[in-house]
């Protein structure tokens, strides 16, 4: 199953990510090259809150701009 997060916006380069199997596979408008192949508990997404990731270098994080919306896609 695919998701798309947004994230809200704070000035930050990124906006949205799409996330198929826990793992990111786009990110819009900028900065793909950092955050494609992180990967995401999507268990733990839920709008309002911050989003732990694990980078692709294997680092524990949250991401420090809430989740503004998830849509589910097929």
């Amino acid at each position: 199953m695919k998701h798309t997060i947004k994230f809200k916006d704070h000035g930050q380069d990124f906006l949205e990510w799409d996330v198929k199997d826990g793992v990111v596979v786009a990110c819009r408008p900028f900065q793909a090259w950092a955050w494609k192949r992180t990967k995401v508990d999507m268990t733990k997404a839920k709008e309002g809150q911050l989003l732990p990731i694990i980078t692709t270098s294997g680092e524990a994080m949250t991401i420090k701009h809430p989740i503004a919306e998830i849509r589910k896609e097929r």
